[in-house]
């Protein structure tokens, strides 16, 4: 998973160095976003959640990378490799996470350099980003990465009274023709059996549970899809708020291929748990299937409201940009909101 970090190319052994944070360094790095980021930054107030997502128990580094210059922390690069959460899964995406230049170093170019160099420090079938600024895109953009924006959709339930969405319009979704069920995150054969069929990555069972399953702060719900030999499972995390509910879809093992004809389905799992909706960001999409189905695509300028912050929570549409370079070239990528760091605590306390 990890390089060689004593390239010549990116030490300056006079002043500047590029390097692996340590474990010991998790108080430095959580200082650091303090000063530089927010002080109730998540990390800050909750040094277990910084641990959870960012040490590599096996190497005891933290997945930063430092760029210092005269021995001063200049800039930070935080990464989450899929192969974090298992270290057996045969392809290695990696994605970025928080990005910080400090501001004495703000004109240095040390945060620009970390993004440049993060292949050589990670050994990656593909680098992406979700999440970040339109200034942060014109970025990754010079840099050769395929940008955009994250397609949103979504499934209303008409049934319940709309405290969290608002302007929900009647929707009108296909028949089910899916076979489905609520599935344990223990039905090991099942989840191993979806692999293989994977849309660019080799998300597995012992993924599954480390992201998931055995998650330290939020509690996931998995459901499996099948309609002749073509199967997925989605992941949903139920969000509680203002006494009504709704189902984000933050992750899907297997075929991606399948998610427009869950739309039906959906639809039943939404009057069944009394969501007011359940909503899914994705890139990868067949789109126009997507609509064909029934699915709904947010917007901006929408005349209907799909929140997508709960903590806190914004009552607005959001746009979620993306960045991404694939080095194998010979896979689709799709991508969720559960990959990068789009689904984490923000309102945490210290323990």
């Amino acid at each position: 998973m990890y390089k060689n970090e004593n390239d010549e190319n990116t030490k300056d052994k006079t002043r500047n160095q590029i390097r692996f944070a340590t474990a010991e360094e998790l108080e430095k790095i959580a200082e650091f976003i303090s000063s530089e980021w927010a002080s109730d930054h998540v990390f800050v107030r909750s040094p277990e959640m910084l641990a959870w997502q960012h040490l590599d128990e096996r190497s005891q580094k933290l997945n930063f990378l430092i760029n210092e210059i005269d021995g001063q922390i200049a800039a930070i690069l935080g990464f989450i490799p899929d192969q974090h959460y298992s270290n057996s899964m045969s392809t290695n995406r990696v994605f970025l996470a928080i990005w910080k230049t400090a501001e004495k170093f703000k004109n240095s170019g040390a945060g620009l350099r970390l993004l440049q160099s993060i292949r050589n420090y990670v050994d990656a079938d593909l680098i992406g980003v979700i999440g970040i600024s339109e200034e942060a895109l014109k970025i990754y953009k010079l840099l050769g990465y395929t940008t955009g924006k994250m397609n949103h959709h979504v499934v209303f339930n008409q049934g319940v009274i709309h405290k969290i969405a608002l302007n929900a319009p009647i929707q009108k979704v296909s028949a089910t023709e899916v076979l489905w069920r609520k599935i344990s995150f223990s039905e090991n054969t099942l989840f191993e059996k979806l692999v293989n069929t994977d849309s660019g990555n080799s998300k597995n069972y012992e993924y599954l549970q480390s992201r998931y399953a055995n998650h330290p702060y939020f509690k996931y719900t998995a459901y499996y899809f099948e309609i002749n030999t073509t199967s997925c499972v989605l992941i949903i995390r139920e969000i509680n708020i203002f006494g009504s509910k709704i189902g984000k879809i933050v992750d899907v093992l297997g075929d991606a291929s399948l998610v427009p004809k869950t739309c039906g389905a959906l639809f039943e799992i939404s009057r069944i748990n009394q969501y007011e909706y359940i909503d899914i960001y994705s890139t990868g999409l067949n789109l126009q299937e997507m609509k064909k189905q029934g699915f709904l695509l947010v917007e901006s300028a929408s005349s209907f409201v799909v929140p997508n912050y709960f903590e806190p929570f914004v009552q607005q549409n959001i746009e979620m940009y993306f960045a991404w370079k694939n080095f194998t070239n010979d896979r689709l990528t799709t991508l969720f909101r559960g990959d990068s760091d789009q689904d984490r605590p923000n309102l945490l306390e210290a323990k």
